[in-house]
Parts: structure tokens; sequence; C-alpha cells
């Protein structure tokens, strides 16, 4: 796999469909499915954010990229958490879920918009420098 640019976007945007599928499902059993479905698309998306850190990162700026990313992974979710307890508020938890998941899929795209070297990364030796920044 070069393109772990684009895995990482197309696990985003499934994560984000299952948990908008999740929020919108009426029958228990596709609901943990799509749960499922949704864990599995954040394991392979965190897997390969990692290897794009730590093939784009230098050696010497290792520990301090490795320590912001483990804030972000620790920080990030309570956003989300933060955003789902709004939403819930305003109109319950099933709409907390789907247009959360919508929130998580449009800024995958919104993402890549801004930065296509997201999209365009190539882990290849032969492709270049490799730069996820534009």
């Amino acid at each position: 796999m070069h393109r772990a640019g684009r895995a990482v976007v197309v696990c985003v945007l499934v994560w984000g469909m299952a948990i908008t599928g999740f929020g919108l499902a009426g029958w228990l059993p596709a609901a943990l499915v799509l749960l499922a479905v949704a864990g599995g698309a954040d394991v392979v998306s965190a897997v390969f954010r990692m290897v794009i850190v730590q093939q784009v990162t230098p050696d010497q700026m290792q520990g301090r990229v490795n320590s912001l990313i483990c804030a972000g992974t620790q920080g990030g979710p309570r956003l989300g958490d933060a955003e789902a307890g709004a939403a819930a508020a305003i109109g319950g938890p099933q709409f907390a879920a789907w247009t959360g998941g919508l929130l998580s899929a449009a800024t995958a795209l919104l993402t890549c918009w801004l930065l296509p070297g997201i999209w365009r990364y190539d882990a290849r030796p032969e492709a270049g420098p490799a730069s996820v920044a534009g």
C-alpha cells in the first residue's frame, strides 16, 4: 500500500458513513454491524496515520512529533464528545450520532480540498520526498 493518505481519507469516510448509518439504524443487529465497521475503519486509519507520521518526520524530531500526535489523539475525541453532547441536547442521541458521522465525512473531504498533498501522498521512494503539506 503506497497511497497511505488515500487510505486514511477513505477510512475516515467509511467511519463517518458507518456512524451516520448507526445513528439512523432502527434495528439493533444492523447498528452493531455498523459500529464494527466504524471501529475497523478507525483502527486501519490509525495505522496509516502513524505510517505517514513516521515516514515524513525527520529522525531528530520523532519524539516531539509523536508527543504532539499523542496529545491530539487524546484531546481530539474529547472535542467530539463535546460536539456529540451539544448535538444530543439539541436533537437527541440519534441526531448526535448521524450528524457527527456526516460532520466527520465532510471534514475529511474539506481537509483533502485544503491540503491536497494528503490525498496525493505516495510512500514509494521513487515518488520523491514524502510530504503531506501540498
